[in-house]
């Protein structure tokens, strides 16, 4: 973590690219300049926390990846497709359920 900004940079870098997205269209979706961009992607600069966040949504990763490079992938390989599912729909309800449900399980594991 010698330089988290030019990390965090080449993460945002290679994850555009992988999604076809121009330092344009990021520029335009976190209303930055291009330049600005440019040199969040070189570590030259960063960006304020609402943006990073932003930026997460719309390259579709996690902040913990973002920030630290720790993929999810491993986490996520274990649980049942239902689950993974329920929490990459936008139904509020099943996702209350999905967290009502784990609650009452840490509930009876730690009896």
């Amino acid at each position: 973590m010698e330089n988290l900004y030019l990390e965090i940079g080449q993460r945002i870098s290679a994850l555009r690219k992988s999604r076809g997205i121009t330092q344009e269209k990021l520029a335009e979706e976190l209303d930055v300049t291009i330049k600005h961009i440019s040199e969040i992607e070189r570590g030259l600069s960063s960006l304020s926390l609402p943006k990073l966040v932003h930026t997460a949504q719309f390259l579709d990763c996690s902040m913990d990846y973002l920030i630290l490079g720790r993929s999810n992938e491993v986490i996520t390989s274990l649980l049942p497709d239902s689950i993974l599912e329920i929490l990459k729909s936008q139904n509020s309800g099943d996702q209350s359920l999905l967290d009502e449900y784990m609650r009452m399980f840490i509930r009876l594991r730690s009896r």
